[in-house]
């Protein structure tokens, strides 16, 4: 059984499409995966029967394969669009990891792969003395980071790279987003540069792309093994 955690260099990176495409691209290698949520925001409809990330989730794959209850999936629903930490603070309440880890492992407990996806990027507050990254830290997640072309994204994404060194952390993949390419030179050339430095750097991380409107991603067996070892 393996969990991943899919994180991303930032808000709006593609962490939902990415966490889809996975999801969907293990369903058809026959493998029973669920994916889960630990805090959304920015939810209208907090009354939904699923949430609009693990929905979109299942779009992308063409199955509602996310079938434990949305407490488990999505422990934590929020209206206000802003950092989980805020966002439940303006409901009067705070994130009790705790509370997460438990739901994890109530999903664990039901499927052979588990893929959680973060909100925002590594180092984003869960609340008033909790990062996102120190839960994943304390479960041992491997991780897959998302990241694009965007104007930007080099520095960010060295970061967060050398940040998942610094914290001893388990870099199984990183994914490049191909959306949104408001330049092809720009596109081209970050993601030669960051290929590169992943690879010189973290030569055991695989390198994924996914094209724009990706609903899987192309892995070969012996990648499929890697990221599930």
């Amino acid at each position: 059984m393996t969990t991943l955690f899919i994180t991303g260099i930032d808000t709006n990176i593609g962490k939902t499409i990415a966490c889809g495409a996975l999801a969907n691209t293990l369903l058809k290698k026959q493998f029973r995966t669920f994916t889960q949520k630990w805090v959304e925001t920015g939810v209208s409809n907090i009354g939904a029967k699923i949430s609009a990330d693990l929905a979109e989730h299942q779009r992308i794959a063409n199955s509602n394969f996310n079938t434990a209850k949305n407490s488990e999936h999505a422990p934590y629903l929020f209206q206000l669009p802003a950092s989980p930490h805020l966002a439940a603070k303006m409901e009067k309440t705070e994130i009790d990891c705790a509370y997460l880890i438990r739901q994890t492992q109530k999903l664990e407990e039901k499927c052979q792969h588990l893929l959680i996806e973060g909100a925002g990027g590594l180092c984003v507050p869960l609340n008033s003395s909790t990062l996102t990254i120190d839960l994943a830290a304390t479960l041992n997640l491997p991780i897959v980071l998302v990241t694009s072309g965007k104007l930007g994204s080099i520095n960010h994404t060295i970061l967060s790279l050398d940040y998942c060194t610094q914290r001893n952390l388990d870099l199984r993949a990183v994914v490049y987003n191909a959306y949104p390419n408001s330049s092809d030179v720009i596109t081209k050339d970050t993601r030669m540069l960051l290929k590169h430095r992943v690879a010189h750097l973290h030569p055991k991380t695989i390198w994924l792309d996914m094209e724009i409107g990706a609903t899987d991603l192309a892995l070969d067996d012996i990648q499929t093994a890697r990221l599930l070892r």
